[in-house]
This record gives C-alpha cells, sequence and structure tokens, in this order.
C-alpha cells in the first residue's frame, strides 16, 4: 500500500518529482540558464567584433612607419608636420579616418572612413598615408575615375 493511500500526504521530493509550481525548472536552473546564455552571447559579440577587429591602420609620414593602431580600439592620432602642417587621423567603431588636415585641397578628409585591407587615406601636401592590413578584403579590385 503506498503513502498516498494511507492518507498520508505526498511529497514530490522524496520520489524525484517536483511541485507543480516548479515544474519546468528550479529557479536556481533558471538563473543559471540565463546567466550561461547572457554569457555566450557576450562571448560571441566579442569573438566577431575580435575577427572583424583584427585589421589594424599603419601610419606614414615622410615614407617613415609613425604607427600602427588595431581599428578595435577607439583613439584619435594627432601629426604634427613642417611648417605647421597637422593632420588629425581617428579611429572610431573598426573605420579610420582623416578627420581633418591643414592642407588646402583636403582630399584626405573627403576620403570617408576605411576599414578593409588594402584601403588607404593620403595627404600629398602633409606627407601623411594611412594603410589598412588584416581586415577583410575591399569589394573591389581597383578603382578608377
Amino acid at each position: 500500500m503506498t503513502n498516498f493511500m494511507r492518507g498520508q500526504k505526498h511529497n514530490p521530493d522524496e520520489q524525484g518529482g517536483r511541485p507543480a509550481s516548479q515544474a519546468f525548472l528550479p529557479h536556481r536552473e533558471k538563473i543559471f540558464l540565463i546567466l550561461l546564455f547572457t554569457g555566450l552571447l557576450i562571448l560571441a559579440c566579442v569573438f566577431y567584433q575580435t575577427r572583424r577587429g583584427g585589421a589594424a591602420a599603419t601610419i606614414y609620414v615622410d615614407s617613415e612607419e609613425y604607427g600602427t593602431y588595431p581599428l578595435a580600439v577607439n583613439r584619435t592620432i594627432t601629426i604634427a608636420g613642417e611648417d605647421g602642417a597637422e593632420n588629425v587621423v581617428e579611429i572610431k567603431d573598426g573605420y579610420v579616418f582623416m578627420k581633418s588636415a591643414t592642407c588646402p585641397n583636403q582630399i584626405c578628409v573627403h576620403t570617408g572612413k576605411i576599414s578593409k585591407e588594402g584601403q588607404s587615406i593620403v595627404c600629398l601636401p602633409n606627407r601623411v598615408s594611412v594603410y589598412v592590413f588584416g581586415g577583410g578584403t575591399a569589394d573591389y579590385d581597383s578603382m578608377t575615375k
């Protein structure tokens, strides 16, 4: 004869079952799964950004390497040249661009943001150039106007 038939209350924990209020998952398991899922989501985002942000910008001044900077880290680089020449290179959100320059034609500033392997920004009057290495390849082989 079972305990239920003897008039005793059913204790679901004795038999490995759970009360109806915890039918799906207990509270601790729900929290654990939510934290696990959140952690995996964060890791996936970091992995994606690392792959995309694996590119780096190398800046040259007078054909000499000035520095190499990862595109994954936002920063502003100010390059002071001869005779008051100045270029401001900004790296933001995985892109690099010439924020400002003292050159007369501003072609380097109007080049815009770059992030793909082989793309470049060149300021001829101030002898500053920026090249991207290690990113994905550009959608084109060459450009002409």
